[in-house]
């Protein structure tokens, strides 16, 4: 009885899977499945791009920032940094220093 009951089982399934319709939904739902996941994962690597790409502009910008406060200063020039409504004036201790020096030095007799 076993047997025959499996061999009606294999029988209905392989009816079943060869038939038409249902092998043709089946295509759809692999088909449909395999756009969503390209989908999806394109998505993922597109995102994962942008946040990359906006990371790297952060980096160059806190960078070039940076430079050209330390370029200014070279010179013993001040340098003026915003940040919403505050602002800072920045100059080289070393040019500080400097000028206390000349500053100190006694002063020539006429």
């Amino acid at each position: 009885m076993n047997n025959q009951t499996e061999n009606q089982n294999k029988s209905f399934l392989k009816r079943f899977f060869l038939n038409k319709l249902v092998q043709k939904v089946l295509f759809i739902l692999i088909v449909l499945w395999f756009i969503f996941s390209v989908v999806y994962i394109g998505y993922d690597q597109f995102n994962k791009f942008l946040i990359k790409l906006s990371r790297n502009a952060y980096t160059q910008g806190f960078a070039d920032s940076i430079n050209a406060i330390i370029n200014q200063t070279d010179n013993c020039q001040t340098v003026r940094v915003y940040y919403g409504n505050r602002e800072k004036t920045l100059i080289d201790v070393k040019c500080i220093n400097a000028t206390k020096v000349l500053n100190n030095q006694p002063k020539p007799k006429k």
